[in-house]
């Protein structure tokens, strides 16, 4: 048996998945507002909490990949349409971002990541390989570890009965803990992704898979609430510890998953029920992945077109800073449209050729 090129989509799960864009862009917006506001500030504090999305969307991820793999255990065959359908997936999309930002270095370096100051690993920025630093698109930080999540599962369509997937998990998770206390922070690029904790949330999302294809694993929608109301509170917790690369992730996975657990079983409620989801939410969650690519560098573009206009007052904030966010969403779906959409259709239209062949 093979993937299923297709299955019905999940709409509340692309609702979490627009909920997860608009906190990173939130988070963003906070940096764009201190780095081109003129000295006003107009968002609260609690926007750098939009960082915790990126946690919501390995979890998601998680639960994404479990579902899609479920019939198809133990083929190496199966393993290698998997990797392929996640490089379609990936990579199309993210190198012409990473293109865009090798442009604008080469007229303008220090537009780029300039906390490295100017060095960057291009070739590994391009295959999504572990690296020191940022890579050249710097949200495909969480890309490189999503690449190594991909592998593992791999490994276990490849080699592990389905009925084994479950304790495949859990040997994932305890290695995890086991080499990411012992290690902290030694080791080189590749040992440091690889022992992650951030792994757990992924791992989550695939277990909360098995749990609810067999009829559990859901709250009642309304306690996800309070469970999103927790994240700014959870980054006040967190944040001491940011700067601290090893008690910064371990925080940032004790913190932010059972919000973003709770947040999944409750949009999990309203699947299970066949509850009609909002249809814009549901337009920008099938956009997420553009929308996240690109709008860092939507935002630091227009910030830099807003930096002449803006004033030492906060009234300049509140035109602008709407008009950021709506700019980087419209990019964002002109970009899943005629980007996205196009590339996953070739390769669609390419393997059934194959079949028919």
């Amino acid at each position: 048996m093979t993937i299923a090129p297709e299955r019905r989509k999940l709409e509340w799960i692309q609702v979490l998945r627009a909920v997860a864009v608009m906190m990173v862009v939130l988070f963003h917006l906070g940096t764009i507002e201190g780095k081109y506001g003129g000295g006003g500030s107009l968002l609260p504090a609690w926007v750098e909490s939009g960082i915790a999305g990126v946690d919501l969307f390995f979890v998601i991820s998680g639960f994404v990949m479990a579902t899609l793999m479920r019939g198809a255990f133990a083929n190496p065959r199966n393993a290698l349409g998997f990797l392929a359908r996640r490089a379609e997936r990936i990579y199309p999309p993210y190198w012409f971002y990473t293109a865009l930002v090798l442009a604008v270095w080469l007229l303008k370096p220090a537009w780029v990541n300039s906390s490295q100051g100017g060095r960057i690993d291009f070739v590994s920025s391009f295959l999504l390989l572990p690296m020191d630093g940022l890579p050249a698109l710097m949200v495909g930080w969480s890309l490189v570890f999503e690449m190594f999540f991909y592998l593992v599962m791999a490994a276990f369509l490849a080699w592990l009965p389905e009925r084994r997937f479950g304790w495949g998990l859990a040997g994932w998770a305890a290695l995890t803990v086991i080499f990411s206390l012992s290690l902290r922070d030694r080791g080189g690029p590749w040992v440091q992704v690889a022992v992650n904790p951030m792994a757990l949330e992924f791992i989550a999302g695939a277990a909360l898979a098995l749990i609810w294809h067999k009829g559990r694993g859901t709250v009642p929608f309304l306690i996800g609430l309070p469970a999103l109301a927790a994240i700014p509170f959870a980054y006040t917790a967190y944040a001491p510890y940011a700067s601290d690369s090893f008690a910064g992730w371990w925080m940032r996975i004790f913190l932010f998953l059972p919000c973003a657990l709770i947040l999944m079983m409750a949009a999990l409620s309203r699947e299970r029920k066949r509850r009609p989801a909002p249809r814009w939410l549901v337009v920008i969650g099938d956009a997420s992945y553009s929308i996240y690519l690109s709008h860092v560098l939507v935002l630091s573009a227009l910030g830099r077109v807003w930096t002449p206009f803006s004033g030492p007052g906060s009234w300049d904030n509140a035109i602008a800073l709407p008009l950021l966010a709506l700019a980087t969403v419209g990019a964002g779906l002109a970009s899943h449209r005629w980007l996205e959409v196009p590339v996953l259709g070739f390769f669609r239209r390419r393997r059934s050729g194959a079949r028919v062949g």
